[in-house]
């Protein structure tokens, strides 16, 4: 096709569509053949140079005056009548001749018509057999036109293509890992009349030979290159590569992988202690805390005396014989501090009672102490929270202290009411030291405990997290586990507890990749701290390269070679033998630009479709690009990944296995996202349910510190939606502690 023929092909695709044209005696706007057209162009297929065009080669040119006779309207149709001619197609002409009452002029001798193609070149007419035959010559526009006078013409148009453009895409290599300057370069070359190349929706400039070459920005994640030529004319030819880019690649070990500082937990000051009044059950007599000292308050008002009593017997002999009889603990206040190195915890027991009987030898008489005594004490403690050798956090205790801040009583006996009421008496200072002893084992054994064995069942759940998922006729089994182990807990005195862990992903068994394994992408400017927000009670952050990590072993393990024939709708199972889906590249999940409906987005590319046609001799195969929307839901007790319902899904025809593919690359776009979309959703999303729950505290916790609560459930909430930076998934929280 010839560039000054493109003017002309809406005019020839309109009298295409309306089959073939015919023309009678008119005059006006009527072409020199007779044929009525659109306003003149001389770029068109009706463009004569005069009254009587010399007639092709091999057409008769010695028709007499009207050698048709009394001829008035002449119709020509081409057969087979096709939108697109090849220059291998030889369509043959039909003529019938009517006159000026529309009735058909019999016998008629199409040989004495006077034949022509325009333009002139554009095809050959055969007119030595029983019908007329054309040969094209050229690609574009054209007609063939017969007439019976220099005013009674008629004519039918054509358009010749012989094929859509060739693209060939040398760069990139489908699936090919690229790192170092974030760029990809996009090379190839185009050939045929007037094509014309986009990449990702943008015109590039062809060299004389048709190549083009063009760099694209890389981000980190998947990138994908759409190219497109087209002609005006044919379909458009599109091709779609997928690019890893990243600034490195972490090699999978034959077990999984050791994803480093992965997880993050932050603890604030407030939530430790935001100075609330203790908590009170409600109705349910269920106690609800919001920060830790609450929930250290509401333990130790439901402590089992028993365990605080010890050895009953405070003194046996002379001149004192003094037994406790009873104990009562109320109105404990707690005080939480962070430290650089660990915690300050300050208890203050307001009511510390105890019921007393004995005797006291007093100047040779015997002195009653049945009675009860109330003590006010207060003791500190500063322990150091390090990581223990199992992972797990561990209490160290550095300074402690017990004080009795006032002592009194109701004794039966005067006289023992005047001796406990004497600072220095033998009475008051054994009653002094037995209540020092009694909040010195709260404070410096089992509050520790409770809060060391507190944070050992928060993390328990994140040591050991299994994702065994059962396979069905079409999705594969998955089997894989993960973990959080503690590396070091780093303190800011007064402000923060971050505990940061050390992740891992692993496989029950070593295992190959089912295609070439780039390794695990990674952003290396990932490797800082988390960016907390700058106010909040706690905070939860999660590594970009813990999800990935899990992604990828889900890959690893085969989870995304699917076979997705049995799940074809019967109408389809009838036209293809079977469909087939495998990712060639492991999936990626990165953070979206701002202003985009997600936070997040789930790309998988280099996805390879193959279907078999019923009736075609080898399959064809398609390349898929999918994205899709992934939201981190934050609810009540919950956090875990969400995938969106409709996904953007593009593919590409990589190789028919027949004349005609099975589905045009559209159709199919279509079908993936209806069909094979909901098989992919669940297998990848069974590798991103990854669910932090609610924590139970273990019954060994709560014996540490009381036996009268059954239960202690830690349930997170996420107020605000979570937020991408620097690698992290940061999520603000805060928590509601309920004790039963």
């Amino acid at each position: 096709m010839k560039t000054t023929l493109l003017s002309g092909l809406p005019l020839a695709f309109a009298l295409a569509a309306c089959g073939d044209t015919t023309a009678s005696k008119s005059s006006g706007d009527a072409g020199a053949d007779g044929a009525v057209t659109a306003p003149h162009d001389a770029s068109s297929p009706g463009d004569d140079t005069g009254p009587n065009p010399a007639p092709d080669a091999g057409a008769r040119s010695d028709a007499g005056p009207n050698p048709a006779g009394e001829a008035a309207f002449v119709q020509i149709e081409l057969a087979p009548r096709q939108t697109l001619y090849t220059r291998a197609d030889h369509p043959t002409v039909t003529v019938a001749l009517f006159d000026r009452y529309g009735d058909p002029i019999a016998d008629a001798d199409w040989h004495r018509l006077a034949w022509s193609v325009v333009p002139a070149g554009q095809a050959t007419l055969d007119l030595t057999g029983d019908t007329p035959t054309l040969t094209f010559a050229l690609e574009g526009p054209g007609a063939v036109r017969a007439c019976a006078t220099a005013d009674v013409c008629g004519r039918s148009t054509f358009f010749v293509d012989d094929a859509p453009p060739a693209l060939v895409l040398d760069h990139p290599q489908p699936g090919e890992a690229l790192s170092g300057d974030p760029v990809v370069t996009v090379s190839g070359s185009v050939t045929g009349d007037n094509a014309r190349v986009f990449v990702n929706d943008q015109p590039v400039e062809l060299g004389a030979d048709g190549r083009f070459t063009t760099d694209l920005p890389a981000v980190f994640g998947l990138n994908r290159v759409e190219v497109t030529a087209d002609d005006g004319v044919q379909p458009t030819v599109r091709e779609i590569r997928e690019c890893l880019w990243a600034r490195r690649y972490l090699p999978a070990q034959a077990d999984g992988f050791d994803t480093g500082a992965s997880l993050a937990l932050r603890l604030g000051q407030t939530l430790l202690d935001r100075g609330d009044p203790p908590p009170m059950a409600g109705d349910d007599g269920v106690i609800h805390a919001t920060d830790v000292a609450g929930l250290l308050e509401a333990a130790i008002e439901h402590i089992d005396p028993t365990s605080l009593l010890g050895n009953p017997v405070l003194a046996q002999g002379d001149p004192l014989d003094l037994t406790i009889t009873a104990l009562r603990l109320a109105e404990p206040d707690v005080t939480l501090n962070l430290t650089d190195t660990g915690l300050d915890v300050l208890l203050r027991v307001a009511r510390l009672e105890v019921d007393t009987e004995g005797q006291l030898a007093l100047e040779g008489e015997s002195v009653n102490l049945n009675g009860t005594v109330r003590a006010q004490v207060a003791g500190y403690v500063r322990v150091g929270l390090v990581a223990g050798a199992d992972g797990s956090p561990a209490l160290t205790l550095e300074s402690s202290n017990v004080a009795v801040e006032a002592l009194s009583g109701q004794m039966g006996d005067s006289t023992a009411q005047a001796v406990l009421d004497t600072f220095g008496s033998l009475l008051r200072g054994t009653l002094e030291a037995y209540a020092r002893r009694a909040v010195d084992d709260l404070i410096r054994t089992r509050v520790p405990h409770f809060i060391e064995l507190g944070l050992g069942d928060a993390l328990a759940p994140l040591a050991d997290i299994p994702l065994d998922v059962s396979g069905d006729p079409i999705l594969p089994e998955i089997h894989l586990r993960a973990g959080f182990a503690l590396d070091a807990p780093t303190l800011v005195a007064g402000s923060s507890l971050t505990l940061a862990l050390d992740g891992h992903v692993t496989q029950p068994a070593p295992v190959v990749a089912p295609h070439a394994d780039p390794g695990l992408a990674d952003d290396e400017r990932a490797d800082g701290a988390p960016p907390w927000p700058a106010v909040s009670d706690a905070a939860v952050a999660v590594r970009l390269r813990a999800v990935n990590a899990l992604l990828h072993e889900l890959w690893r393990q085969g989870a995304l070679h699917i076979d997705v024939s049995a799940a074809l709708p019967d109408n389809l199972k009838a036209l293809v033998n079977g469909v087939q889906l495998d990712a060639n590249l492991p999936p990626l999940v990165v953070g979206t630009e701002p202003g985009a409906p997600a936070l997040f987005e789930l790309q998988l590319g280099e996805v390879t479709l193959v279907a078999q046609g019923a009736r075609n001799p080898a399959p064809d195969e398609y390349t898929l690009s999918v994205r899709v929307g992934l939201t981190l839901v934050a609810e009540e007790g919950h956090l875990h990944f969400d995938l969106a319902e409709s996904p953007d899904v593009r593919v590409a025809l990589r190789h028919a296995g027949g004349e005609r593919p099975f589905l045009p690359a559209d159709t199919l776009g279509e079908l993936v996202s209806n069909l094979a979309w909901t098989k992919l959703r669940e297998a990848v999303g069974n590798g991103l349910d990854l669910r932090l729950d609610e924590i139970h505290l273990a019954p060994p916790t709560l014996g540490a510190l009381s036996t009268q609560i059954s239960d202690i459930h830690v349930v997170p909430l996420f107020p605000v939606a979570p937020r991408v930076r620097d690698g992290w998934f940061v999520l603000p929280a805060s928590m509601d502690v309920r004790l039963q």
